[in-house]
C-alpha cells in the first residue's frame, strides 16, 4: 500500500479542463490592437482557430466556428478605474454573462462561447496537480526550462543576427 504510482490519477483528481487548453480573449491585446474603437473591425488569430470582430463602443461581436457550428456571440464592453497616478483614468474589461467584469475570456470544450474562467469550470495547470507530489515539482522545472530556453535563443538568435550584419558589411 502507498507505493510508487498507487491511487488516484491526476485526470480523476479534478476533470474539468485546464486555462491552458482554451482559446483566450485578452482585453489588453484587444485594446493594443485598437479593437475597442467604434467602428473597428477585424480578424482575431490564434492557433488553427480565427473569429471576425466588429466593435460598435458598447459591445464587442464576435462571429467564429467551433465544433462544426457557426456562433456569433455579443461581448459587452466595460472598464476597471485605475489609481489618480496613472495616464489613463480607466482601464478596458469584458463583461462575462455572469456578470463578471474582467480582462479574459475563454473558449474552451465545455461551452462554445467565450465566458470567464468560473463559468467555463477552467483550472490552471498546476492546480489539477497535488502541489506536495513529484508531479508538481516536475512541472515548474520543465516551465523554468521553457522560459530559460526562450530567453536564451531570442538573445542567440540576436546575437547572430548582429553577427551576421558584421560579416556583410565587411
Amino acid at each position: 500500500m502507498g507505493g510508487f504510482n498507487s491511487g488516484r490519477r491526476p485526470e480523476m483528481w479534478d476533470p474539468r479542463g485546464q486555462v491552458e487548453d482554451a482559446l483566450m480573449l485578452d482585453a489588453g491585446a484587444l485594446r493594443h490592437s485598437g479593437a475597442f474603437v467604434r467602428g473597428a473591425a477585424g480578424i482575431l488569430r490564434w492557433e488553427g482557430s480565427s473569429a471576425s470582430f466588429r466593435c460598435d463602443g458598447e459591445r464587442l461581436t464576435l462571429n467564429y466556428t467551433t465544433r462544426g457550428q457557426a456562433y456569433s456571440q455579443h461581448i459587452r464592453l466595460s472598464s476597471v478605474p485605475l489609481k489618480l497616478n496613472h495616464a489613463r483614468s480607466s482601464r478596458p474589461a469584458l463583461l462575462c454573462d455572469c456578470g463578471y467584469r474582467g480582462y479574459k475570456l475563454y473558449l474552451s470544450k465545455r461551452q462554445p462561447y467565450f465566458l470567464c474562467r468560473t463559468c467555463q469550470g477552467l483550472i490552471y495547470e498546476l492546480q489539477a496537480h497535488h502541489s506536495s507530489g513529484l508531479g508538481h515539482l516536475f512541472l515548474q522545472s520543465i516551465k523554468e526550462e521553457r522560459r530559460y530556453y526562450a530567453a536564451w535563443q531570442k538573445h542567440h538568435t540576436k546575437k547572430r543576427r548582429d553577427t551576421d550584419r558584421t560579416l556583410s558589411t565587411n
